[in-house]
C-alpha cells in the first residue's frame, strides 16, 4: 500500500501513510518526507498531555490549542513501543537551530521546567512543535513574538522521567 502513494504522502520515519498534507491547509508547498508532522506518543503521555492542553486553554490559548491540535492526529502506542528517537516528555533532545549552535535541552511538564537545568515546557511554541519528532526530522515553528524559526532534531536520547516529579 506504501509503495502506491506519492512521495509526500509516505513518511520515511513512520510504519503508515503520512496523510497530514492531504488535509491540511498550511502544509508548506516545499514539503518533504523530512518534515513530517507524524505524531506517535505512549497512551500515558497522551492522556496527560490532552488533559493538560484542555486545562491551559484558560492561561495560554494559543499554545494550548496548538497542542490539542496535534494530539488529534496521533499514532497512539502503549508505552513501552514508542520508539526511543521519538521526543517526548522527558526526552534530552539535540537540536540544530536556523542560524545558531546546536542546542540539547529535556521537554517537560510545566511544573518541571528549569532553565538552568535546560528543562523545557511541552506548553511552549517549541516544545508542542517537537513532541513526536525523530532525528533528522525538521519542523517550522513561531515564537510567541511572531518570529518564524526552523530547527531540525540532531538526537534524542533516552528519557529523563526517573528524574523527574511527574
Amino acid at each position: 500500500m506504501r509503495d502506491n502513494l506519492p512521495e509526500y504522502f509516505n513518511c520515511m520515519h513512520a510504519e503508515i501513510p503520512c496523510l497530514f498534507r492531504r488535509y491540511c491547509e498550511r502544509c508548506p508547498a516545499s514539503w518533504s518526507p523530512r518534515i513530517c508532522p507524524c505524531l506517535s506518543i505512549g497512551a500515558t503521555d497522551y492522556r496527560l498531555l490532552s488533559r493538560l492542553a484542555y486545562q491551559a486553554l484558560s492561561r495560554d490559548f494559543d499554545i494550548a490549542a496548538e497542542l490539542i491540535e496535534k494530539l488529534e492526529r496521533p499514532c497512539v502506542l502503549p508505552d513501552d513501543q514508542v520508539p526511543p528517537d521519538v521526543v517526548k516528555i522527558g526526552s534530552i533532545v539535540t537540536c540544530e537551530v536556523e542560524d545558531g549552535p546546536c542546542r540539547t535541552f529535556s521537554l517537560v511538564y510545566p511544573d518541571d521546567v528549569d532553565a538552568e537545568k535546560g528543562r523545557i515546557s511541552v506548553l511552549t511554541p517549541v516544545g508542542v512543535a517537537l513532541l513526536g519528532l525523530r532525528p533528522g526530522q525538521a519542523v517550522e515553528w513561531f515564537s510567541r513574538d511572531g518570529q518564524r524559526n526552523h530547527l531540525m532534531v540532531v538526537r534524542v536520547e533516552d528519557d529523563v522521567k526517573d528524574e523527574l516529579a511527574l
